[in-house]
């Protein structure tokens, strides 16, 4: 089922039989030819080659490797239809093992499109063209599937029913693609719909709910050296309300850099050690957790919380004696990276995850924190930034959203703007401006090293292409990355 629902990405058109002057490099084509001879490799790194005569020219079929009996098929005076990428090298014509080589006489068989599908590691167009031709061939053969959208809808939106929708995707009928398109988009929506409405019925209800003891939240709200913004307020009214209900939290904490969605965190973390139970905050890399980890300390140093921090970094020893502490309850927030989810990371009773950086915490993950008590945990989850896949789980999926749409006092609103690599001189005499001016920038790179398969820029080579327009002493560049 999941193969029919494998939407193509595109389809191409495929050149039926044309002059081989006029063929673009790598174009798809089909062609008729005649097998004339073979030459086989005189070393193991040469091809094996198969050329053949067409009214518009020499083909050479190139195989860099064969298999038993291959080659056989292939026998000198036999009439092909040739289905393949023609490529023009050094003044010749070749096509690269072809994708079919048939009859000539059965050329109507071979497709008129290249329909070209999302693909993943190992998996190859022809594999999964062929599994899905196989798919699509079980389904027309089999008894009608039950239609479970009211006929008076189809009409209104002029769709057809969804055996003919899903044939129409893969076989790229261009006529009534659209409509089908949409026919399966809203089949795919509202099967989810039901399936987060079931899921949200269910709920994951506490037998009992841990009272509130103390009053260590609102003594943690009394210290602050600063005023809350309503929104904030607004948030961690929100927060408590679920944790103190019967029914497990998940929810999605937005807001902007500096709009001070920590301060929600910790009030969450201190309801949870207020109902004798310990919190964990989860974070994607070290410096993060650094981070977290001093501000935690700083804001709760006044009041009776045990707090640590747990990264890959930490030592076995001081490892060892944390988690010891943990298992008994000796610790009420632990903070770190993905180290935390670790089987040998247990807590006495964890009431609490928060996580920062939702879209770097996948679902497996989130799925293991779960299994780490006896009733799944609350779960807070943070970001600053959603991306796609955020916002579908929070519009379709199984997330409650709480946002904090404005800044503290005193915070100034923060620009963010887009510029192309045309003005990378503007944004360098920007950056001088902004140094002259006593302050402090930092660039942020997609990858450490460069890559074969993504084509972004690095930090190794950025780095130089910095300290050239920054030469040193007079400016001062650091280096930092996860290694």
């Amino acid at each position: 089922f999941d193969l029919l629902l494998l939407k193509p990405i595109r389809a191409d058109h495929i050149s039926l039989c044309p002059r081989l002057s006029e063929v673009k490099n790598d174009e798809l084509v089909i062609i008729k030819a005649h097998i004339e001879s073979h030459t086989q490799p005189a070393t193991a790194r040469q091809p094996y080659k198969i050329i053949c005569y067409t009214p518009n020219g020499y083909l050479n079929l190139v195989f860099f490797k064969t298999y038993p009996g291959q080659m056989a098929k292939l026998k000198i005076g036999r009439e092909i239809a040739i289905l393949g990428n023609l490529q023009k090298i050094l003044g010749e014509n070749q096509i690269s093992h072809p994708q079919e080589i048939i009859d000539a006489d059965k050329i109507a068989t071979l497709p008129k499109i290249n329909v070209i599908y999302p693909l993943t590691y190992l998996v190859t167009h022809k594999f999964l063209r062929q599994k899905i031709a196989e798919i699509l061939s079980l389904y027309e053969k089999s008894a009608e599937l039950e239609e479970w959208i009211e006929p008076a809808l189809l009409k209104q939106k002029g769709w057809t029913k969804f055996s003919t929708s899903v044939q129409t995707i893969h076989y790229f009928n261009s006529e009534s693609l659209t409509k089908a398109r949409q026919r399966i988009a809203y089949d795919e929506l509202l099967a989810w719909q039901i399936a987060i409405s079931m899921s949200k019925k269910r709920g994951i209800q506490h037998k009992t709910v841990p009272k509130i003891s103390g009053i260590l939240p609102e003594a943690f709200l009394e210290s602050l050296p600063f005023e809350l913004t309503k929104a904030q307020s607004q948030v961690m009214s929100e927060i408590k309300s679920d944790i103190t209900s019967d029914k497990k939290m998940l929810r999605l904490l937005q807001g902007d850099v500096g709009s001070g969605k920590t301060i929600p965190a910790i009030f969450a973390c201190l309801l949870a050690i207020s109902q004798k139970r310990q919190a964990c905050v989860i974070v994607p890399i070290s410096i993060l957790a650094k981070q977290h980890f001093a501000y935690f300390e700083k804001l709760l140093k006044n009041l009776d919380v045990s707090t640590a921090i747990l990264t890959g970094s930490t030592t076995k020893k001081q490892r060892s004696k944390l988690l010891e502490k943990l298992a008994v309850g000796e610790i009420d927030i632990l903070i770190g990276t993905h180290a935390l989810i670790e089987d040998d990371v247990k807590f006495k009773d964890l009431g609490l995850a928060v996580i920062d950086e939702q879209h770097r915490f996948g679902v497996a993950q989130r799925s293991k924190l779960w299994h780490k008590n006896t009733y799944p945990p609350h779960i807070l989850v943070m970001t600053a930034t959603p991306i796609p896949r955020t916002l579908a789980m929070s519009v379709y999926g199984d997330l409650d959203i709480s946002v904090i749409d404005e800044l503290p006092p005193g915070r100034k609103p923060i620009k963010t703007l887009h510029r192309f690599d045309s003005s990378r001189q503007k944004i360098f005499d920007f950056m001088r401006t902004e140094i002259a001016l006593g302050r402090q920038i930092y660039v942020v790179y997609p990858l450490i090293d460069e890559s074969e398969k993504m084509d972004f820029k690095d930090l190794n080579d950025g780095y130089e292409s910095i300290v050239r327009e920054f030469p040193q002493p007079k400016y001062q560049i650091g280096v930092l990355n996860g290694r």
